[in-house]
């Protein structure tokens, strides 16, 4: 029975199960409290497993880590500790996190990269705009706060201008019809 535990806990080892390995072994050692090599190989078995246990923790430990930045879009970060993680183990989830985040980064960086272009292109014909407006060139203006307007919709002041340009335009052009009849009316007399 000794021999019988004792090989069952070597073949238990060679195929990695090491907690049956550790049964096979203990069974061993009931059988036999005096031998020695049951003792040995339970020692071996429970450091082994006690590194593995640690190993699966960390590992564990810097997956979550990953997780955690990248929710927080801290991206780098988080990809830095995934590749932590498959240092300990290979692991084809987090291989694909890596590459889930590494997407995400590229769609970020592109969406900003977007935002800028059109942040710039929107204060580019603001400032045109304005230099116009401030210039009494009304009709030129308008076509800049137009085009602002249509880069951002939401934001007020180019809405807040055009309908300031349209009164101006309109407040000439009822004072040039005014002054025009007056004109027509001096004619006639």
């Amino acid at each position: 029975l000794f021999g019988e535990a004792m090989a069952a806990g070597k073949s238990a080892y060679e195929n990695d199960k090491l907690n049956d390995a550790l049964t096979s072994y203990k069974k061993a050692l009931e059988i036999k409290p005096g031998e020695d090599l049951p003792k040995k190989l339970i020692a071996e078995i429970e450091a082994e497993i006690a590194k593995r246990e640690a190993a699966d923790a960390a590992f564990q430990a810097l997956v979550k880590e990953g997780d955690d930045l990248i929710t927080a879009e801290t991206f780098d970060a988080g990809i830095d500790k995934y590749k932590e993680a498959l240092k300990i183990r290979d692991d084809a989830g987090v291989e694909q996190k890596i590459k889930d985040a590494e997407a995400a980064k590229e769609a970020k960086e592109a969406a900003e990269a977007k935002a800028a272009k059109l942040e710039k292109e929107y204060q580019d014909a603001l400032a045109k705009a304005d230099a116009a407006f401030d210039t009494e060139k009304f009709e030129e203006a308008k076509t800049h706060y137009l085009e602002a307007h249509k880069l951002k919709a939401e934001e007020p002041k180019p809405k807040d201008r055009i309908a300031e340009i349209d009164k101006i335009l309109a407040d000439r052009a009822a004072k040039e019809a005014e002054a025009k009849a007056l004109e027509e009316e001096y004619k006639k007399r």
